[in-house]
């Protein structure tokens, strides 16, 4: 089976140079895979789902300038996309705890 790594790298070899194309073809694949990225329909609901958010902007700093793209998906990505940089820097100021306690409030304090 694909881990989430293994579909960022996919991705990411494929499609470098364009990230908007990328962050659409994540968002397409992970409407089948729920959780192999949090690039979906869906907004990252737990920690687990945010940093593989995290990694894939990280990978791809492309995909950044397209974040804003995931606002009109739903109310849960607006929230998320809106507080944005707060849980990116919650999250890498806590990797590589285990169970990450500030973000998982900070996702929950955010999330409709």
């Amino acid at each position: 089976m694909l881990s989430a790594d293994d579909l960022l790298r996919l991705v990411q070899q494929r499609f470098h140079g364009d990230d908007r194309l990328a962050l659409a073809l994540l968002c397409n694949l992970s409407r089948f895979i729920r959780g192999a990225t949090c690039l979906a329909l869906y907004a990252p609901s737990n920690v687990q789902e945010l940093g593989n958010l995290v990694r894939a902007v990280q990978a791809m700093p492309g995909i950044r300038s397209h974040l804003g793209d995931l606002r009109s998906i739903s109310e849960e990505w607006n929230a998320v996309i809106s507080h944005w940089e707060a849980l990116e820097k919650s999250y890498c100021d806590e990797s590589p705890a285990s169970t990450f306690p500030k973000t998982t409030r900070l996702l929950a304090s955010i999330l409709p």
